[in-house]
């Protein structure tokens, strides 16, 4: 009724006590510029990010997520927001399945506060291509349940040179241990 009265005005009033409170458009218009700038931030991130609720269900999604969804002809249009992320990941089958199970076993960890964070790397093949990603799971807020941050990291490039370093490595031993064949030439002393 403040508020009518006012005609939209005044973002905030004084009660007796002098606590101010923040009338109900100026709370909605706050909230609506935290939630830009919070899509902001995770739009311009290059990790793939999901944001879980304390149920494991996706509420939110940055552009990276969408994208990867969308290139890799994953079944949800709405890049799996409203779908329930453990379930996914306890309802994975196949050669990767016990990987997920793990996932699943360590987002439940941090978020029932029993985990700081979680974090794992896993396999990630497409028909046309080795991938390997990291996922790293963090609390939303510093006490549960407030749900937690997903966000999964290609790190298929750093793999690959690690997979590349014991083979480089062995050849440099073979190397070193070979007998060095010296060419010299002697001269006779003048």
């Amino acid at each position: 009724r403040l508020e009518e009265l006012l005609d939209g005005e005044i973002d905030t009033v004084t009660d007796r006590a002098g606590r101010t409170m923040l009338l109900r458009r100026a709370q909605s218009e706050l909230r609506q510029s935290e939630l830009a700038r919070q899509s902001a931030i995770l739009g311009a991130l290059p990790a793939h990010i999901a944001l879980l609720d304390v149920r494991g269900v996706i509420v939110s999604v940055n552009p990276a997520w969408a994208h990867f969804g969308q290139a890799n002809a994953l079944q949800d249009p709405g890049s799996a927001v409203g779908q329930n992320y453990l379930e996914l990941c306890d309802g994975a089958q196949g050669r990767d399945s016990a990987g997920a199970h793990q996932v699943a076993s360590g987002i439940r960890q941090v978020l029932a506060g029993a985990l700081d964070s979680f974090s794992m790397e896993y396999p990630c093949h497409s028909p046309t291509a080795q991938r390997w990603f990291q996922i790293v799971v963090s609390p939303l807020a510093a006490l549960p349940p407030y749900g937690v941050v997903i966000q999964h990291t290609n790190i298929t490039e750093r793999k690959q040179a690690a997979d590349m370093l014991p083979p480089l490595s062995r050849g440099t031993h073979r190397r070193e241990r070979m007998p060095s064949t010296r060419h010299s030439s002697h001269t006779a002393p003048a």
